[in-house]
């Protein structure tokens, strides 16, 4: 085997520095473009066989993040970065607040300080659980909001956390709050709660433990006073400023697509948009009519939690019908953003890493914020509310077109396939009434009835019909088809050898008389062999012309 000198392994350990150490694999070094300027326009693995070896390559990797992270890439090194950044000024410092609890949860706030900001100036938070960045028990719940002023989705937090309970998920609200109070000195709060909210709502995806743990956090910022709500529970609470996203709503019905026809589905699928409490009555009448035990279970479970109905439906929400028409219905947003990180730090990173290289793209989307605003341009100018709702009814009107497209074959198809079943029973029918003929047939001419019908009677009626109307012993036309007989008359296109059936002097065709002794109906006495095989020679040809091979 080939070993690496110490030259190439440098030059490997410089390629990883200038790619970037965190997040760093072999194929992100190997091709990187300033790994191949490194080795002279040639990749690691053509410049030196030795470092065809993936092994070797990981193990300098690993060492370099080692050299730039001693106490590891898994939580002790979480927490040494922790402390780092409590020894930095307030706007550099990027994980806020790292907690372990006794029961073994774990809480871990990352935010960019100027992002952090950005929540004031929003409508509406998307919330949502990520699950490819990091590797291990620990999952990325990000905080997404759209920022208007340069029209862009942006990430303004990230929280790490390997707990998806109620109790958990109010302490991750109250140490949201406290930590956006710390950076930006307000408070976060809901406009139809508190007196200078600026949130109008909070989209979230179906999980009921993430919706709760919100409405007991932001219980305590309830001003009756001002907003007229006197509950204490929050279950009631949350219908104040929670909506549920139509996408993940919906996502349940689509199991029930092969269970209804085409209109019930569509009924199903358009519940959400319901406007009058006769329509709701009609449509639970409707789901009971149905008789499906899956679909009539799907609504009970709305039913019984009564924050799901007025988070999904304007007709039940107790936001304001203004804005609720003015905050999107889906976590879309929130979606893309996920996407939209993976892409750009990678996934299946360690903690460490995952914390860092969002570390790194925050600050990079924060400074190019700060920057368009200070120009005053635009990394998308045809981004506003109106270019994306035009981009949005082409891609429906689209989809929709497809969809009608799609409808029209499958009917074409539908109507195809019964047509070609209609023509197979027809043909059954058919089969099966001529059988009942045949059959018919054969009992008024006395035969017996046989298995093999079809063929039989068919034999029986020709050899009959055949029988009464040609008798070789009763009819004279034989001896005259005989004596008019020309062999050479019939077709060579299939009897190549015709030709010797012409024999000289043929005596005529003579019937045999009662006393002479027979055999197949054909008198052999006194004839000498030349002249029994002259005879069937002729008759095997007469027989062959006239069709009457079966009467003698």
């Amino acid at each position: 085997m080939v070993k690496a000198s110490y030259d190439m392994k440098e030059k490997y350990r410089t390629s990883i520095r200038a790619h970037g150490v965190v997040g760093s694999t072999v194929r992100t070094v190997d091709n990187a473009p300033s790994t191949k300027l490194i080795f002279n326009g040639k990749t690691p693995a053509l410049a030196h066989p030795a470092m065809q070896q993936n092994r070797l390559k990981r193990e300098l990797i690993r060492k370099e993040k080692l050299h730039d992270n001693p106490a590891g890439l898994g939580m002790l090194g979480v927490h040494f970065e922790y402390i780092k950044d409590q020894g930095r000024p307030q706007d550099q410092r990027y994980i806020h607040y790292l907690v372990s609890k006794p029961d073994g949860g774990v809480l871990i706030l990352t935010f960019n300080p100027f992002l952090a900001s950005l929540i004031h100036r929003a409508e509406t938070i998307h919330v949502d659980t990520t699950f490819k960045r990091a590797v291990g028990d620990l999952n990325e719940w990000e905080i997404v909001i759209w920022y208007a002023a340069i029209n862009k989705t942006v990430t303004i937090g990230r929280v790490y956390t390997n707990r998806a309970d109620r109790a958990h998920y109010k302490a991750l609200f109250d140490k949201v709050q406290e930590v956006i109070l710390d950076l930006t000195g307000r408070p976060l709060r809901f406009k139809r709660l508190s007196r200078g909210g600026t949130l109008l709502s909070m989209n979230v995806d179906m999980e009921a433990a993430q919706v709760l743990g919100a409405g007991d956090s932001f219980l305590s910022t309830n001003e009756p006073d001002y907003s007229g709500i006197t509950t204490r529970e929050p279950e009631e609470l949350v219908q104040y400023f929670v909506k549920l996203c139509y996408a993940h709503v919906k996502r349940a019905i689509h199991d029930f697509k092969s269970l209804v026809t085409q209109a019930d589905y569509r009924r199903l699928m358009d519940f959400p948009y319901i406007q009058s409490e006769e329509e709701l009555q009609a449509f639970q009448q409707f789901v009971r009519d149905l008789g499906i035990k899956k679909i009539q279970d799907w609504w009970e479970h709305k039913l019984q939690h009564r924050w799901i109905l007025p988070a999904i439906m304007k007709l039940r929400t107790r936001i304001n019908h203004d804005d609720w028409d003015a905050t999107p219905s889906t976590t879309n947003a929130g979606e893309s953003q996920h996407h939209w990180t993976n892409q750009h730090t990678g996934t299946s990173l360690s903690l460490l890493e995952a914390i860092l290289s969002a570390r790194t793209l925050d600050e990079k989307v924060a400074a190019e914020i700060q920057a368009s605003l200070k120009a005053g341009t635009l990394t998308n100018s045809q981004n506003e509310f109106y270019h994306r709702l035009v981009r949005s009814v082409k891609r429906q009107t689209t989809s929709a077109q497809k969809s009608r497209h799609a409808a029209k074959q499958n009917d074409k198809l539908a109507q195809l396939r019964e047509q070609i079943e209609d023509e197979k029973e027809a043909r059954k029918v058919s089969l099966q009434r001529q059988k009942t003929l045949q059959e018919q047939l054969g009992s008024s001419q006395g035969k017996p009835r046989s298995k093999r019908t079809s063929r039989t009677v068919q034999r029986t009626a020709t050899k009959a019909n055949n029988e009464t109307t040609f008798n070789a012993y009763e009819d004279n036309q034989v001896l005259d088809a005989h004596n008019n007989f020309d062999p050479r008359a019939l077709d060579n296109g299939t009897h190549d050898f015709d030709f010797a059936l012409d024999f000289p002097d043929i005596p005529p065709f003579q019937v045999p008389g009662a006393a002479e002794p027979q055999l197949g109906h054909h008198d052999f006495t006194g004839n000498t062999l030349s002249d029994d095989l002259r005879d069937f020679a002729i008759m095997d040809s007469f027989l062959d012309h006239t069709g009457g091979r079966d009467f003698f």
